[in-house]
């Protein structure tokens, strides 16, 4: 005697999983929906290209400041002055401006990162290296000739 109660072939392999439902063939909204969220994956990861965008820059400025004290330090006359007065504060609003057209390059390549957080990066460390140049000039031994 054959038991009537019996699964059909074709659904099986879903006996003991209740909830799974066949795999259907996508219509075509279904697919947009699938091509959007997969376009979203792609742009996963805001904070870390705020994390590596503000890594970079700080390194860049810590460089550009370094070169500046160095220079300085090898002139230690009217040239480390200028270094300290003019040089140093123009090659850091060079890099403001530079971060600043970088930071929204990032944000419209990446849409979930914050432009906050690398503004004000962008717009309070280079001032800050120029100062911390300029403080560092004025305590080297200068001499006027």
């Amino acid at each position: 005697m054959k038991n009537n109660t019996a699964i059909p072939r074709s659904f099986s392999k879903y006996r003991y999983q209740p909830n799974v439902r066949p795999v259907t063939k996508p219509t075509e909204s279904t697919q947009m929906s699938m091509d959007t969220a997969s376009g979203m994956d792609q742009h996963i990861g805001g904070r870390a290209s705020v994390r590596v965008f503000n890594i970079w820059f700080a390194v860049v400025s810590l460089c550009v400041c370094l070169v500046a004290i160095v220079l300085a330090w090898l002139d230690k006359s009217w040239g480390a002055l200028y270094i300290a007065i003019v040089a140093c504060p123009m090659a850091n609003l060079v890099l403001m401006i530079l971060g600043t057209i970088s930071a929204f390059i990032v944000k419209r390549f990446n849409p979930r990162t914050k432009l906050s957080s690398m503004l004000v990066l962008v717009l309070c460390l280079p001032p800050l290296g120029a100062l911390a140049t300029a403080a560092a000039v004025f305590r080297m031994p200068l001499h006027g000739c």
